[in-house]
């Protein structure tokens, strides 16, 4: 089904935050209480890619980046997992601490927020927050 897709995301890196904000037009698919959210990279230099937002369990997230510079990160409550991000400069291993995840999604819509620290060699870059919210389009 067709949604309307609000991205808030907000970065806190050292003392300065820095905030984006993205509506868009993808699709949610629902499995039971899970559900993936899908929609086209708007950043230029991923032009080509979507992103998929996979929901397990409500406290379990898994974005995937398709496309010439593919990367996937697991954000799951109080666990810490790392992985390969690709970028046009290159590739490096990252860090991945979720502190929380809060789903509340139903075939209407909703909302999907998840806050999450982000450190490469164990030396903390950010602290971010996501806010996904979903509305349908009839």
């Amino acid at each position: 089904m067709k949604y309307l897709i609000k991205i808030e995301d907000t970065h806190l890196v050292e003392d300065e935050t820095e905030s984006s904000e993205l509506m868009i037009i993808g699709t949610v698919s629902f499995y039971g209480k899970d559900y993936k959210i899908r929609y086209k990279e708007t950043d230029e230099q991923f032009k080509n890619s979507y992103v998929t937002l996979s929901v397990e369990n409500g406290n379990k997230v898994t974005m995937h980046r398709s496309g010439e510079y593919t990367t996937v990160m697991v954000m799951e409550k109080h666990k810490r997992h790392s992985c390969i991000y690709s970028t046009p400069a290159g590739s490096f291993t990252m860090g991945i601490y979720t502190i929380d995840v809060v789903s509340d999604v139903d075939e209407n819509g909703g909302t999907l927020k998840f806050v999450y620290t982000l450190d490469v060699n164990n030396n903390m870059i950010s602290e971010n927050t996501l806010k996904v919210t979903l509305k349908r389009k009839d």
